[in-house]
């Protein structure tokens, strides 16, 4: 995934701010301390193993699109700048304290919990954004990306790949 290699050598020019990996593999870019203590800039989450990236589809009741799939072996999702965007993962926990809580939004929230009651039985949706609430999604049919406006699949944005 060169589109992922290409995002991540930009993360890493805010490693000069600080920067702590994780025991359970992820990766904390640019320590933000004027936002709080504990703050950094870009959430990098260790990759996934073919077996949780099945159990993802087992919680979510449908296939992943190839190039998520691809995207899940790089890495379990991501949070960047100070989450203006976040592509959503596997979450195993949700305790608050420690190493333990820096994980991604769980993909299973907006695939079962606040699915859009409008959406197609093949759309996976994976990431959002902070700002307006806009999920983003794909569909197993089509390479294309969507940006919805939120709670629906009325589209705002699209892109021909995963990658783009």
């Amino acid at each position: 995934m060169k589109a992922f290699d290409d995002t991540l050598t930009i993360l890493l020019t805010w490693e000069h701010l600080g920067c702590r990996r994780l025991e359970n593999g992820g990766y904390l870019i640019g320590h933000v301390t004027h936002v709080a203590p504990e703050a950094y800039f870009h959430n990098v989450y260790a990759a996934l193993d073919d077996d949780r990236i099945d159990l993802i589809e087992e919680h979510i009741g449908r296939p992943l699109p190839a190039a998520m799939r691809a995207f899940y072996k790089r890495t379990n999702g991501i949070d960047v700048f100070s989450g203006a965007l976040s592509f959503s993962g596997h979450r195993v926990s949700f305790v608050r304290t420690g190493d333990a809580a820096w994980q991604p939004f769980s993909i299973i929230t907006p695939n079962v919990h606040e699915r859009p009651a409008d959406a197609p039985q093949e759309m996976v949706f994976f990431g959002f954004y902070g700002r307006d609430g806009s999920h983003l999604g794909m569909s197993v049919r089509t390479p294309t990306v969507w940006r919805f406006a939120p709670g629906t699949v009325a589209p705002l944005n699209e892109w021909p790949t995963f990658e783009e």
